[in-house]
């Protein structure tokens, strides 16, 4: 009773055009979606891209809601934007695509949110988008996937230093397997891959 005697004082205009706090996540939300095309529109990024991030958002968003426990999606963006980074500083380079840090996403949400919804759902996004900038988008985000969702899964709860180096030493190992399976075994259509 008290939320809605609050929400009421806090509403502004008057008639059909009043805006209360209870409309402004969604007004942020759109505001955020059309800014976020705009910039995928001027950096010439195809606006699938933009529309799959905004639905994983909206679906974090969501399921945290009937979970009941919170999400900062400005320490998830941010993440986000560590691994865009610095996947564009290796492939602008020139250096090999493998160079991109495919586990750094899912280790440090891992250990910093200690939620493995979250660590899935930037695992798949850092997956896709950084998939959209390679040469061979597929191979990269298959790698991404497998060394991401391993890596989620292993360090999840680490306490100790030695566990997230067992860790990354794994997923490395597992990397060069998965791309070892990727370009040399093909057993149905070798072009099909």
């Amino acid at each position: 009773m008290k939320r809605r005697l609050l929400a009421d004082k806090l509403s502004v205009g008057t008639g059909s055009f009043k805006f209360s706090l209870k409309a402004y996540p969604v007004f942020l939300y759109v505001v955020v979606a059309l800014l976020l095309f705009a910039f995928s529109w001027l950096v010439r990024v195809n606006l699938a891209v933009p529309l799959f991030l905004l639905c994983l958002i909206g679906y974090l968003k969501f399921l945290h809601r009937e979970l009941g426990h919170p999400i900062n999606l400005l320490n998830v963006s941010f993440l986000y934007v560590i691994i865009i980074a610095a996947s564009y500083g290796v492939l602008v380079n020139d250096l090999p695509v493998f160079f991109i840090p495919f586990a750094l996403v899912s280790m440090l949400s891992a250990l910093l949110f200690s939620d493995r919804i979250v660590t899935f759902v930037l695992t798949v996004a850092s997956a896709v988008t950084v998939a959209y900038f390679t040469p061979e988008p597929r191979h990269v985000s298959l790698l991404f996937l497998t060394s991401g969702m391993l890596s989620g899964i292993l360090v999840f709860d680490a306490r100790r230093r030695n566990t997230i180096i067992n860790t990354g030493v794994l997923v490395g190992v597992v990397q060069s397997l998965t791309y070892a399976l990727i370009k040399h075994f093909h057993f149905v259509n070798p072009d099909q891959l």
